[in-house]
């Protein structure tokens, strides 16, 4: 089931245009790890925060800035290069709809927006009202297409 939850993630991500690396997102695991960190990072300083910055100050983004491994800190470089400047809260909200999508997937079945906030809960993974709010008004973070 791994290498399949991580190709469901990985199409949901790219029909949204979005960068899905496999160091951050290619388990289950480590996908609701990297989703809970950026999650932090928002609640900490806002959803107006973009990706760059977001990736930037996490601890361990980079190698260079205090640990992590190469494989994070060459994820987070495509990150920004390809959306440094879209929302952190859009691209936070794409993963969890991409988390939620790749599991029901990997079970054969649809997320709906209640499932993908159920699955984050299960996971360990916050569930603010600005989340609710970005998966509400996207639905195609969860793999529908408008």
């Amino acid at each position: 089931m791994p290498k399949q939850f991580y190709n469901h993630f990985a199409d949901n991500m790219k029909a949204l245009h979005l960068p899905a690396p496999e160091s951050l997102f290619g388990t289950i695991t480590t996908a609701t790890a990297s989703i809970g960190s950026m999650m932090k990072y928002i609640q900490t300083y806002g959803t107006k925060a973009t990706v760059r910055e977001m990736l930037l100050t996490l601890p361990g983004a980079f190698s260079g800035a205090g640990g992590g491994s190469i494989g994070f800190a060459t994820a987070a470089s495509e990150a920004i290069l390809v959306i440094g400047a879209v929302s952190a809260a859009y691209y936070v909200g794409a993963c969890l709809g991409s988390l939620a999508v790749a599991t029901k997937k990997s079970l054969s079945t649809e997320a709906s927006i209640a499932e993908c906030l159920s699955t984050a809960v299960l996971h360990g993974i916050d569930t603010p009202p600005w989340l609710q709010n970005t998966l509400a008004a996207n639905p195609a973070l969860l793999g529908r297409r408008c």
